[in-house]
């Protein structure tokens, strides 16, 4: 829910232009962002100031920071893949801080990722508004990497109980959009399942 704090419209203000806001309000709050949006979006440029503000209050992209994450960890076969935080690097970009730890003691564990050759096997976030942004550059600090073969995914390698960072780009999600799902593919030969995370940005 969006706060309008004191944004009380004065006598001079066009009344249609409020009305118009406040019916976009309320699809947006709703669910029913296919109609309010677009409304939302021409809105931000108008003058009057109550208008102007609610407007932006929910089309502006998170402030540039870092946002720590919690309870956001899966695991896939031997290897703990960890949420840690998301931070918006600026008004076009955000970036996934995660971490994976192969949890066998005696054996060495692979998780493999994406190519940016393969659109089918790309890492990817899905926004609220229902938009999808496949990843811009992923980075390992740490672990082995094991180039494509013909019947395999790319992959990192963990020693027994390794420990390693991962560091994944991504565009910024749409306007008005407030929370996406992170989904990252299962592989080719089936041995690697599919799975995601849920983020909500702070308002």
């Amino acid at each position: 829910m969006v706060f309008l704090g004191n944004l009380s419209p004065n006598i001079s203000s066009n009344k249609s232009d409020i009305v118009r806001c406040l019916v976009a309000l309320k699809l947006y709050h709703s669910g029913n962002r296919a109609q309010s949006l677009p409304s939302l979006k021409e809105l931000k440029n108008f003058s009057n100031k109550f208008v102007k503000e609610a407007s932006l209050k929910i089309l502006a992209p998170p402030a540039i920071g870092k946002y720590p994450c919690t309870n956001q960890q899966a695991k896939v076969n031997d290897v703990i893949i960890t949420l840690n935080e998301v931070e918006v690097l600026d008004k076009k970009t955000i970036r996934l801080h995660c971490s994976l730890k192969n949890l066998n003691q005696k054996d060495s564990s692979d998780l493999s990722y994406e190519t940016h050759d393969d659109r089918g096997n790309r890492l990817r976030i899905v926004d609220d508004n229902g938009k999808e942004f496949l990843s811009l550059q992923t980075a390992y600090v740490g672990g082995i990497h094991i180039a494509k073969t013909w019947n395999m995914c790319p992959r990192v390698r963990l020693n027994p109980m390794e420990e390693t960072l991962v560091y994944i780009d991504f565009p910024m999600t749409s306007e008005g959009s407030h929370a996406f799902q992170f989904k990252a593919g299962g592989n080719y030969s089936g041995w690697q399942r599919a799975y995601g995370f849920n983020f909500r940005f702070p308002r």
